[in-house]
């Protein structure tokens, strides 16, 4: 009797251990035969709506204080006396794990001065200026996939990349004249100075960067974005000359604090079906040539 009652009681207990571990969830290995995954003890991030502050510095490259005269300045001109300061406002709203779309207002202050050249010539020229932007923007976002080896990462940091288009509103503020080679003010210089349709006011911009962050416990998000503001206009600075014909464009480099406002529920164990995998290039037609 004790015997069977010992049988009975052993085959309970590994039919009772047995039974959730066949239930368990495929491991969270991708294969090129099997484009179906599930993630496990790993969350999807549904769409979420994030709004925060951005502060930073920017750095214009202008025709004003460049390496050589009628030059543009590059990286290579590179000083600290031209950066300044840039703030604003970001909201974001995040589709899904990959894509999301960002709207940011700005507030961007620029400067320069050719005594800060490198060459006499360009700094007996003189000029400077000062300019405050207001910035309005649109942009996609691409986060890449976490992914490595066929294995789906769980990790709260995300490298992003990003385009867009936006608007500038921007009114310069030049001094100092340029001279000619024959002593006098340079008659070009003065021509724009006393049009006042030499430029418009409002410009359109490109906004193109990278960026790395961080979200804690998907509440708050701190992002680290460096990017590039291309444009087509040449008066940034307030000025153009007739030997450089390339637009005006700025950099900047920000701090991003965001906190999320709302997000939906993060799915665990979902099985997903993507093309994750592209089809190996069979070797059979080129075994003639072996």
């Amino acid at each position: 009797m004790t015997k069977s009652v010992l049988t009975t009681f052993l085959f309970v207990l590994v039919c009772t251990i047995s039974l959730p571990l066949a239930s368990q969830p495929k491991p969270r290995v991708l294969t090129p035969g099997n484009k179906q995954f599930t993630y496990r003890n790993y969350q999807l991030p549904g769409p979420r709506i994030e709004m925060g502050l951005s502060g930073g510095v920017v750095f214009p490259f202008t025709d004003v204080a460049p390496g050589a005269p009628d030059q543009q300045p590059g990286f290579l001109d590179f000083r600290f006396e031209t950066v300044d300061i840039n703030a604003g406002l970001i909201f974001r709203y995040r589709f899904n794990d990959l894509y999301a779309i960002r709207g940011a207002a700005n507030y961007l202050k620029l400067k320069g001065d050719d005594r800060w050249a490198q060459t006499d010539t360009v700094r007996q020229r003189n000029r400077s200026f000062t300019n405050e932007l207001y910035e309005m923007s649109v942009m996609g976002e691409f986060y890449i996939p976490k992914r490595k080896h066929n294995v789906v990462k769980n990790s709260w940091i995300d490298f992003v990349l990003y385009a867009g288009v936006g608007a500038i509103y921007h009114d310069p503020l030049i001094e100092g004249i340029i001279i000619g080679p024959d002593g006098k003010p340079d008659a070009y210089d003065l021509e724009q100075r006393t049009d006042p349709f030499a430029y418009k006011n409002i410009a359109m911009v490109f906004p193109t960067g990278v960026q790395v962050q961080y979200n804690y416990l998907n509440k708050w998000t701190v992002g680290l974005d460096m990017n590039f503001r291309w444009t087509f206009t040449d008066f940034l600075d307030g000025f153009d000359r007739p030997a450089v014909q390339r637009p005006d464009y700025y950099f900047t480099t920000n701090l991003n604090f965001t906190y999320v406002l709302t997000y939906a529920p993060r799915k665990a164990n979902v099985p997903l079906f993507r093309g994750v995998f592209k089809k190996k290039r069979s070797n059979a037609g080129n075994q003639g040539w072996m």
